[in-house]
């Protein structure tokens, strides 16, 4: 053999290990790169972590559920005749992972109204321990601690849209990301607060709307005795009123029904009068 001098000659460049996707099952390939002496043949020994892999002594290596989670490297040794054998390290691999998280792509169950609650609907999570992860957005701006799977719509989301991202994620597995379609038209949900008063025997009704993100509501109200309306008038700056017409003697339920613009939903409430 030569003298332990001329592993110089051994020097090495470009070992590497070439593969797709570190997945299990998936095949890996060792190149023994670049050599200063032609050598007659290489040897290979597969490595997880600092572990030598059993059997696994071929330039390809197909990974097993047993080193999931671990990195990977390959130690290739070159020989030649009259030289002492040197052996090269390849640089560690990314973890090997079992497969790729799988789930449906993700829904939002619920109303976009403000108060209400939306909430992200997951389908069909493979494997079954996986776990998923929540970012909720205005348009395309995360909103600051909105990471779990509700979210309860907020005045700041009036004309704006919202979507959630959802990441899940495994042990061993690799973590998937998909996004649901958008929540768009968000709407204030008006409250109406009706006030009445006799004129002569006659009802006179008075109407505050007021709408969570809106100062100053403007509408229509329509007041309704059954399938007959009894009154109409205009809403504006979130105050309307009106004489109503003539009704008989007695208790009566009156029903409010309150269209707003664009951005509020359809306001509706009761009130009992006394017609002496």
């Amino acid at each position: 053999m030569a003298s332990w001098l001329l592993r110089a000659q051994w020097a090495h460049r470009d070992e590497s290990v070439e593969h797709r996707a570190l997945r299990v099952g998936r095949t890996l390939t060792a190149t023994h790169g670049k050599w200063s002496v032609k050598a007659d043949s290489y040897g290979y020994q597969w490595y997880a972590g600092h572990a030598a892999i059993p059997g696994a002594t071929g330039a390809t290596y197909q990974p097993t559920p047993d080193v999931a989670g671990r990195h990977l490297h390959v130690v290739v040794t070159a020989h030649s005749a009259g030289y002492t054998p040197l052996s090269a390290e390849s640089a560690s691999t990314v973890k090997v992972v079992l497969g790729r998280v799988a789930f449906a792509k993700p829904t939002i169950r619920g109303r976009g109204v403000v108060g209400r609650t939306l909430a992200a609907h997951l389908a069909d999570v493979q494997p079954s321990v996986a776990v998923a992860h929540y970012r909720w957005y205005r348009d395309s701006r995360p909103i600051h601690g909105a990471r779990e799977a509700t979210y309860v719509v907020q005045p700041d989301d009036l004309g704006h849209r919202l979507h959630v991202v959802v990441t899940v994620r495994a042990e061993n597995w690799a973590a998937r990301t998909k996004r649901t379609a958008a929540v768009t038209d968000i709407k204030a949900q008006p409250r109406l607060h009706p006030h009445t008063s006799l004129h002569q025997g006659r009802v006179f009704l008075r109407l505050v709307v007021r709408a969570a993100g809106l100062s100053a509501p403007d509408g229509q109200a329509n007041v309704w005795l059954g399938g007959h309306r009894v009154g109409r008038f205009d809403v504006t700056n979130g105050r309307g009123s009106r004489l109503l017409a003539a009704m008989r003697h007695g208790t009566h339920t009156l029903t409010i029904v309150y269209r707003g613009g664009a951005q509020e939903t359809v306001g509706r409430t009761t009130v009992d009068v006394q017609v002496p």
